[in-house]
């Protein structure tokens, strides 16, 4: 049976540019079957797979299928014919039917039994043909109250995709026995049995073997401190780099310790509060403390990990977080959020920080910076956890539920 790929992401999106990535090496092995259908541009990375899969011609629409296609969540507004702005949600999704109208077409021409969208779409559910899809989180419901989830339409936008998608999904892929929990209680789902859990897996990329000298020209690159917190995050609100400035603030005042921290992610995009986190860097005091990179290329992400006494992440987002597994993968003591999800995802390998609280914040950031022996047991029990979620077993179950896919479709069944 053909498989359909189609891509989804960009490397400023993050975890998800990075789930996408492990999708498509967890189908190695079945390359014969695969064709990619390329929705991100020049951001599929042609020359990782090159030889590898089959790719539809869907790369020479590639530009007209980036503005129509709504799993970007992008909501732009055209001008009518009175000069009047109005909401682009009925064009969108006229273009989208469009578009998977076309879609369905070349999937049949490349005799594809079985999509794999690997990210939310509504093209899933508007091709009419068997589909697995992923639904990372709905914090559209749990945390309406960041803009980058909720504003501009994008919490109807979420709610359209998602209720489509789960009355009609062969598959729905999420990371989390709570992210499966969180699905059910927030929509109606007859056959709770085509909810399947793939936790999340550190990215392919990242290995624990670094040289010292790669090490150190990495250091010397950047001119990094010889200490320093890290955190690989995109500015949105939500991922709560204000926490970390306060608690920065904090110790320097009440402690009178100067710890440097190093931010990595995109500072552009629609929500992003990079410049309301540079203000509130400037009104503490904290400029020779903090150290923003940009994006950095992947082999410099895992030095950075080795290189960092800890990975400090405040985040009100779960259920799962791919940077805690890459920490732990790589040796990195973690703090993260005392929240659903992530308390359950974390354990006892990390420390837990209520992510509304920046003196509580502080106060772990303190322990494990002065702590050698905590930071020595945090790294052994991340080690140990990572064991969970390693790469191999991410491949072995997502082929898994793709075998019973195709058997159930095979079969007439459900589930």
């Amino acid at each position: 049976m053909k498989l359909g790929v189609f891509f989804i992401g960009n490397p400023a999106s993050g975890g998800l540019f990075q789930y996408s990535l492990n999708i498509l090496d967890s189908l190695k092995s079945r390359s014969q079957e695969v064709v990619i259908f390329n929705l991100s541009g020049p951001d599929y990375p042609q020359e990782r797979y090159r030889g590898l899969f089959r790719t539809s011609g869907i790369l020479r629409l590639v530009s007209f299928a980036r503005r129509l296609v709504a799993s970007t969540g992008n909501r732009l507004k055209v001008r009518s014919q009175n000069n009047i702005t109005v909401d682009k949600a009925d064009a969108a999704q006229t273009s989208s039917r469009n578009m998977a109208r076309l879609l369905k077409i070349l999937v049949k021409l490349h005799g594809v039994n079985l999509n794999i969208f690997t990210a939310p779409t509504q093209l899933s559910f508007l091709m009419n043909t068997p589909f697995i899809m992923p639904i990372h989180d709905l914090q559209h419901r749990l945390n309406p109250q960041f803009p980058e989830v909720s504003s501009d339409g994008l919490d109807k936008e979420r709610e359209y995709i998602y209720a489509n998608s789960l009355a009609s999904a062969a598959v729905i892929l999420v990371d989390s026995d709570i992210g499966k929990e969180d699905v059910l209680s927030c929509y109606p789902v007859e056959d709770s049995n085509r909810i399947k859990i793939l936790p999340f897996t550190p990215s392919n990329y990242l290995c624990g073997d670094f040289s010292r000298e790669e090490l150190d020209r990495t250091r010397q690159k950047y001119h990094l401190p010889p200490r320093f917190l890290f955190y690989p995050a995109n500015f949105w609100a939500h991922k709560n780099h204000k926490a970390i400035i306060q608690a920065l603030s904090y110790i320097k005042k009440n402690h009178e310790l100067e710890i440097p921290i190093v931010f990595v992610g995109t500072k552009t995009g629609r929500y992003n509060n990079y410049t309301s986190i540079q203000e509130l860097i400037y009104t503490c005091e904290l400029g020779d403390q903090v150290l923003y990179l940009g994006y950095v290329t992947n082999d410099d992400m895992g030095c950075l990990y080795k290189l960092a006494e800890a990975l400090v992440m405040p985040t009100f987002f779960g259920p799962t977080n791919i940077p805690f597994l890459e920490a732990f993968a790589l040796g990195c003591p973690v703090i993260g959020s005392d929240i659903r999800g992530v308390r359950e995802q974390i354990g006892d390998a990390g420390l837990l920080v209520d992510p509304n609280s920046s003196e509580d914040l502080a106060a772990a950031i303190l322990r494990i910076w002065n702590d050698e022996k905590l930071r020595d047991v945090l790294i052994e029990k991340g080690y140990a956890r990572i064991r969970q979620w390693d790469f191999d077993r991410f491949v072995a179950t997502l082929n898994r539920i793709i075998d019973d896919a195709i058997r159930n479709l095979q079969t007439g069944n459900t589930c």
